[in-house]
């Protein structure tokens, strides 16, 4: 059996890493820090321009990039995601590991799930015509806005399946989870 790594990562991050929001951003698991690091299609383009700035016969590195980026008007913030960026890029497959987002026909049968656990027929009937056709997520939620508790419990059904999510992820990796300080522990 395969040696697995211990790791402390935020299961937050990870879960959020792992929802199914965006095409604009990717998400990236250092696997040296456990820090759980989003890329944004912008910073992505800003770090593949200061890479080109890099002469090819040197390495890219911290120190590289930095003086590639001398001069440029970014705000610091972006410059720093950007250098982050470039850095995962090199680091990808050795420190960086990408986080995949759960599949939408996994998330589509979330709702399903919990459409089965409502004990209000009227309610259960609601939400399975909210989820029929395109625009099923977004009906699914604003039917929930008149059910306060039912929405509160979709929110906890919903979070303790991507956290079983986030856990199953990591071991699929050979990564075993720590508890970052002061969080709740795992699984």
């Amino acid at each position: 059996m395969a040696s697995r790594r211990n790791l402390v990562v935020d299961l937050d991050e990870l879960v959020t890493a792992l929802d199914p929001g965006s095409d604009e951003v990717r998400y990236f698991l250092d696997l040296e820090t456990g820090e759980v690091i989003m890329v944004s299609d912008e910073t992505r383009d800003l770090a593949e321009e200061i890479v080109n700035e890099i002469p090819e016969d040197q390495e890219v590195t911290r120190e590289a990039l930095e003086v590639a980026i001398e001069g440029r008007d970014e705000p610091d913030w972006l410059i720093e995601a950007a250098i982050q960026a470039a850095l995962i890029e090199e680091g990808y497959g050795k420190r960086y590991l990408e986080v995949e987002p759960v599949e939408t026909h996994d998330a589509y049968q979330d709702m399903e799930t919990f459409i089965e656990t409502v004990a209000d027929p009227r309610l259960q009937r609601e939400l399975e015509r909210a989820i029929s056709g395109r625009g099923a997520f977004r009906r699914f939620k604003d039917t929930l806005l008149d059910y306060p508790a039912e929405r509160q419990r979709w929110f906890a059904f919903q979070n303790d399946v991507m956290r079983q999510r986030a856990i199953e992820w990591l071991h699929n990796n050979g990564i075993e989870p720590l508890p970052k300080p002061g969080a709740q522990p795992a699984g």
